[in-house]
């Protein structure tokens, strides 16, 4: 965290206990009096408060902790390096972040920019991007603008993208998977429901067939909504083929389920292969309460 204004200590790091350790700038004795250096220090009253904490005038601690505001977990750094905002709280020794806004936890994931309010990326979340109030990002490469109320529960309202991808070789049906990473899908949260947009491009870049296919291509739209009702899930979903070219007709993606994950699966053609692109576009209500019927 930079130095306020007028404040010559700073946060550096809250332990587990929720004490806030404050530092400033002490000279190297040995190495001259130009030579300086950061030093751990407890900060006054007047410090603590300065910076959005809460002081324990029985103690004398600094604590991170204060009613109706964000509840800090474990140990944290607060805004390290070319970090900027105001309680906001970032795991150590994490890289490749920017964060900018207030109350935004970032959870071991590295290469993460974060910019708005009360929002959280989820531990293992890399290279994602959140922003707006309540975000929430559950899966690496994530996109996230929320549009909720402060006093709103994580990712209440919220608008995000995930790309899927797959190489298919045969002419049954397969799974697509996040980032083509081959593992996973999109998590839906319990008592959510999404609306889905799902932009699918298919192209085929090699062939065993006779008179080849290589460049033949397809595109659809695979709409519709997905509801976690407390674990049980349902989908109903549209399709609708926007351009093509070449021998596709036994082409195809779909939306499916697999568990309390969103999956889009998709049929090829033996003998070819075919590469499988999909942009699928999010509108969320997360609520509060079951969504399941009495």
């Amino acid at each position: 965290m930079r130095f306020k204004i007028d404040q010559t200590k700073r946060p550096k790091v809250i332990k587990e206990d929720g004490i806030v350790i404050f530092e400033h700038y002490t000279r190297k004795a040995a190495e001259g009096p130009d030579q300086l250096e950061l030093t751990e220090t407890t900060p006054t009253k007047e410090e603590c408060l300065a910076y959005g904490f809460r002081y324990n005038d029985d103690t004398n601690e600094c604590l991170c902790k204060s009613a109706g505001t964000f509840d800090y977990m474990s140990t944290r750094a607060i805004n390290t390096t070319n970090d900027t905002g105001f309680r906001n709280a970032v795991d150590i020794d994490l890289i490749g972040r920017h964060i900018n806004g207030k109350n935004n936890s970032l959870n071991e994931s590295t290469n993460c920019a974060v910019n708005g309010t009360f929002g959280e990326v989820n531990r293992g979340c890399v290279n994602s991007t959140i922003m707006g109030t309540r975000a929430n990002a559950t899966i690496a490469n994530h996109y996230v603008h929320g549009g909720s109320l402060e006093e709103d529960i994580l990712g209440e309202r919220q608008y995000t993208r995930v790309l899927f991808g797959v190489t298919s070789t045969t002419g049954g049906t397969i799974n697509s998977h996040i980032n083509n990473d081959g593992t996973n899908f999109y998590p839906v949260p319990t008592n959510s429901i999404m609306y889905f947009n799902a932009s699918v491009v298919a192209v085929c870049t090699s062939s065993e067939a006779e008179g080849g296919g290589v460049g033949d291509f397809c595109s659809w739209l695979e709409r519709g909504v997905i509801i976690n009702r407390a674990g049980i899930m349902q989908i109903k979903r549209t399709r609708k083929t926007m351009s093509n070219h070449g021998s596709v007709s036994n082409w195809r993606p779909t939306a499916a389920t697999s568990g309390t994950h969103f999956k889009i699966t998709v049929r090829g053609e033996t003998g070819k292969a075919i590469e499988w692109t999909a942009t699928v576009d999010f509108t969320e209500f997360r609520s509060s309460t079951s969504l399941s019927s009495e």
